[in-house]
């Protein structure tokens, strides 16, 4: 273990050894021990950084021992009685990135959100935890063996991919594994927890012209007006944040470990009717450890709601790509394709002025994979009235 930093002048015998502030030579006797003295002051591995946290905790014999990370509290841990059985030193420290690059093989999840948490000395699976990995939430019995990490995801309830961020553990030189969802209500500064969407309705998605689709996607189109969406082990997740049961620390991060849309944008964000064209970038995330092919984004400009609705083709990744793309593993930044607004292609409504949300869609075969949208304005050449 690294406990701090000296200055000191080589020399090759004990003899050679001086007085710093005198310069008086100090005559050693080679092949004895010489003593530094340090001292090791509790926060230096904080100091200048915000919701880092470094203090001394234990024992906790008989009762359930929190930690947060003020002030910014997104970032803590819970530890059953009994895990801790000494003092130690615990560290919670954000990871600005490369949260999962030790392990072995390194994950090509994207990260969006990560801590690492550790002891000192450290601390290995006091209680004997044996939460299994994975989508379910942990038992009454690994809650009382397992720590609770708590970190709060960089991605709001409002984005598309928020209800598919799994939470990993990262150590060297091993497999990144999927930690038991666990209820968070120490990380109180993130956002409001809120509920994927079920039952009927289009959700987000207002329009869905059936006749521009071949059957299968009209088949699929059909399935996301009327059938619930999946809950992904929504019961676990409490309204303060997400959290995940651990035996020991190491990095630990939300990660998106399918392939998923994680950015996309029209520029400009006002986009003339029949006019003025705009240039739109996507970047998809592959998590899911091998190649993705035969994906394609499709661009639409939604519009208004029930009746009035309106929705139109913008343009497609094709037009940069011609085929379909492949995306081998992490992040895929594709190259930007013309998103235009015209009445004049193929969709239903009419677009007129005012605010409006450009949709993407990103499509495997036959298949949607995912839909977001983005908010931009239409104008009109002349003014609108």
């Amino acid at each position: 273990m690294e406990l701090g930093f000296a200055d000191v002048m080589p020399v090759t015998n004990g003899s050679q050894l001086k007085n710093i502030d005198t310069g008086e030579f100090i005559g050693l006797v080679d092949g004895r021990t010489l003593p530094i003295r340090f001292r090791i002051e509790q926060g230096a591995t904080c100091s200048g950084r915000t919701d880092c946290l470094e203090q001394i905790v234990g024992p906790n014999p008989n009762v359930r021992l929190d930690v947060q990370t003020p002030p910014i509290l997104l970032a803590a841990v819970s530890f059953p009685p009994g895990y801790l059985t000494q003092a130690v030193t615990l560290t919670i420290a954000p990871v600005s990135e490369g949260c999962f690059a030790a392990s072995n093989p390194p994950p090509p999840f994207a990260d969006f959100g990560c801590y690492s948490f550790t002891t000192s000395p450290r601390v290995d699976n006091p209680l004997n935890c044996a939460a299994l990995p994975g989508e379910g939430p942990g038992t009454a019995d690994d809650i009382a063996r397992c720590a609770r990490v708590e970190v709060c995801p960089t991605l709001g309830p409002g984005d598309a991919n928020y209800h598919d961020l799994r939470l990993y553990k990262s150590d060297p030189g091993i497999p990144a594994v999927q930690l038991a969802e666990a209820p968070a209500t120490l990380v109180t500064a993130c956002p409001p927890y809120v509920a994927p969407g079920g039952g009927l309705g289009l959700g987000k998605r207002r329009v869905i012209d059936l006749a521009l689709k071949p059957w299968h996607g009209v088949v699929n189109a059909i399935g996301r007006l009327v059938m619930p969406h999946p809950l992904f082990g929504a019961t676990a997740m409490s309204h303060n944040g997400l959290g995940g049961l651990t035996c020991c620390f190491s990095n630990i991060g939300w990660a998106l470990n399918g392939v998923h849309l994680i950015r996309a944008s029209v520029s400009p964000t006002t986009l003339e009717i029949g006019g003025l064209e705009g240039t739109a970038t996507v970047s998809v995330s592959n998590g899911t450890g091998k190649p993705a092919s035969g994906l394609v984004v499709e661009g639409h400009i939604l519009q208004g709601f029930g009746e009035t609705a309106a929705r139109r083709f913008a343009g497609t990744s094709l037009q940069a790509t011609v085929e379909p793309f492949t995306c081998a593993s992490g992040t895929c930044t594709l190259p930007g394709f013309h998103f235009v607004a015209n009445n004049a292609l193929g969709g239903t409504g009419t677009l007129v002025c005012g605010s409006a949300s450009a949709e993407f869609d990103l499509i495997q075969g036959e298949t949607t994979l995912q839909t977001i949208t983005v908010p931009i304005t239409l104008s009109q050449g002349g003014g609108c009235d």
